[in-house]
C-alpha cells in the first residue's frame, strides 16, 4: 500500500510600513523644523528664499544630519541654483555629497516604493536676472 503525502505550501507576508515624512515651502527656515521620525524624508521644494549656493549649502548640511534612511529632494519655483547652467553641478554636487537623492524628471525606487519627480521653477529664459 502506498501513501501520498502532500506537501503543504505555505506563503509567508511579510507587511511591511514605510513612514514617509513629506515637507516643502522651508525657505531657508528649515532649522526650525521638529521632524516626526520616518524612513523617508522628502522635501517637496522651495528649500530657500532666492537660490543661492549658500542656501543651498545650508540646507544640504542640514538635510543630510537628519535621521532618515532615505533624504530625496525635488525643487521648487525658488530653488533657482538648480535650475541656472553655471550652477547647477555645483549644487547637485553639493547635495549629493550630503546623501541627498535630488530628482529632475527623474525616479528612484525606495523601501519598494518609486518615487518621481519633477521641479517646478520659472525657466531661466523668462527670468535671465534670476541666475
Amino acid at each position: 500500500k502506498k501513501t501520498c503525502w502532500q506537501k503543504q505550501q505555505r506563503t509567508l507576508v511579510i507587511i511591511m510600513s514605510v513612514r514617509i515624512v513629506c515637507v516643502s515651502d522651508t525657505h531657508s527656515k528649515h532649522n526650525r523644523l521638529v521632524l516626526p521620525p520616518g524612513d523617508i524624508l522628502l522635501h517637496a521644494g522651495d528649500l530657500s528664499n532666492w537660490g543661492k549656493m549658500e542656501e543651498i549649502q545650508s540646507f544640504a548640511t542640514w538635510m543630510g544630519t537628519q535621521p532618515y534612511a532615505h533624504k530625496i529632494l525635488v525643487a521648487g519655483n525658488h530653488d533657482k541654483a538648480l535650475d541656472c547652467s553655471t550652477r547647477r553641478e555645483e549644487a547637485e554636487r553639493t547635495l549629493r555629497e550630503a546623501g541627498i537623492t535630488y530628482l529632475a524628471d527623474a525616479a528612484v525606487e525606495v523601501l519598494g516604493l518609486r518615487i518621481y519627480g519633477t521641479p517646478w521653477y520659472i525657466p531661466v529664459t523668462l527670468a535671465p536676472l534670476a541666475c
